[in-house]
């Protein structure tokens, strides 16, 4: 029976044998449209995959239409036959980080689906494209808009570290812009568990942004190194350049060890103090996150709106969802899963369909409490601005680094942002 013919018995019988949007999803991935589009990669699972967003060495992003939800997301594909164990190693510690984070600043990871072949990553999709390409067009920002732009990253990296994590790849091109403005931190590829006292030895990440611990080739930690690529990244969105210049990556290094940076001369006093703390030779003496949160120069900016978790500590304990988990899964029920497939053990595993409704759901009714607030960082216009050149930009201009949930394309990429 063709989905037509199944749409017109459902209007036409009984309560008892109406067909639900999951029925009629499943059955029309029986046909050979279906097969078509999953042997031509136009489909996986229940996620209609459209335009590329991004491409690296070991994967690619591609914007992703749920059958059921009709949400748009951010699917990362890996290639798993292309994946050594040291890259496998980082792409499951990318899953866990995104897992453990609950911020309204941070992309949040809805799914995983997992084929012979393939491993997606199902992701929050920010419209507004990222900010490094963002800043390219429309120049460095004021001081006013600065401000709550940069607290809000700064409060996405101090939940990060308050998780026992670090990030190892904070740089422009990995903070995306959802349609309202906010900024939200992506990317955890580099991502690992680790405290400011754990050493680490994986030299990663984005050499404009590498601290020179890292260049010296010295174990480092990774919270302190976070803190140096923040200093940078406030740097770049203030100037659009870095604060060590070089040609090449050796000049690069000889740079940074030295500590020969270019100072702003046109930003206040209070920023450059920020600044300086931040990009401090010795990672001893960079201040953590709670002390740059509050430096004179953010003080009076408003904190970004605190996000529950998708299932909190004392829901997988058996007590009652809070109402807008409740919600969320009352709406997964609706569309045809059974409560055997919607109790928060369930709930709680990124291989299970119905997870991936649930969160997307359960983000959405978030968003939408949460949307009385004025209008995000200040980056609301630029935003609007980059998802309807988006829009109107062909799929194969549409490339940007892989690992984004932007949709603008970018420059190609500089000599000097390899992997170390």
């Amino acid at each position: 029976m063709s989905v037509t013919a199944l749409r017109r018995t459902s209007s036409s019988s009984s309560a008892g044998s109406h067909f639900t949007p999951l029925q009629m999803a499943q059955h029309s991935m029986k046909g050979p449209a279906f097969i078509r589009d999953v042997q031509h990669g136009r489909r996986v699972g229940y996620y209609r995959l459209k335009r590329n967003l991004g491409e690296g060495n070991f994967s690619k992003v591609k914007l992703g239409v749920h059958e059921l939800t009709r949400e748009r997301v951010a699917i990362k594909i890996m290639n798993k036959a292309r994946l050594d164990a040291n890259v496998e190693k980082l792409l499951g510690y990318e899953a866990r980080a995104m897992d453990a984070l609950s911020h309204f600043n941070i992309v949040r990871l809805f799914e995983i689906v997992e084929t012979v072949s393939k491993l997606y990553l199902v992701m929050e999709f920010a419209p507004g494209g990222h900010l490094q390409e963002v800043l390219l067009r429309t120049g460095a920002l004021p001081d006013h808009i600065a401000k709550p732009v940069f607290y809000q990253i700064l409060s996405a990296v101090d939940h990060i570290h308050n998780c026992g994590l670090c990030h190892r790849d904070i740089k422009a091109e990995n903070i995306f812009i959802a349609g309202n403005g906010d900024a939200k931190l992506g990317d955890f590829g580099f991502s690992t568990f680790a405290t400011a006292a754990d050493p680490l030895k994986t030299f990663c990440g984005s050499p404009p942004y590498s601290a020179p611990e890292l260049f010296a080739k010295k174990t480092y930690s990774g919270v302190k190194s976070d803190v140096w690529a923040l200093g940078v990244l406030l740097y770049w969105i203030l100037s659009l350049k870095f604060p060590f210049s070089a040609e090449s990556l050796p000049d690069l290094r000889e740079a940074v060890l030295r500590g020969e940076k270019e100072r702003l001369t046109d930003i206040s006093m209070d920023c450059a103090d920020l600044i300086d703390c931040a990009l401090n030779m010795n990672p001893a003496k960079r201040p953590d996150t709670p002390r740059l949160l509050a430096s004179d120069w953010l003080r009076g900016v408003a904190p970004p709106p605190k996000l529950e978790a998708f299932l909190s500590r004392s829901e997988l304990a058996g007590r009652p969802l809070r109402p807008d988990a409740e919600a969320a899964r009352l709406e997964v029920l609706r569309l045809g899963f059974s409560e055997a497939q919607v109790t928060p053990s369930k709930l709680s595993c990124l291989r299970e369909v119905a997870t991936g409704v649930y969160r997307m759901k359960l983000h959405k009714i978030q968003m939408e409490n949460l949307a009385a607030r004025k209008d995000g960082a200040g980056l609301s216009n630029l935003a609007q601005s980059s998802s309807m050149e988006n829009a109107a930009m062909p799929e194969k201009k549409s490339k940007s680094k892989a690992g984004s949930t932007g949709g603008t394309a970018a420059r190609r990429p500089s000599k000097l942002c390899i992997i170390l």
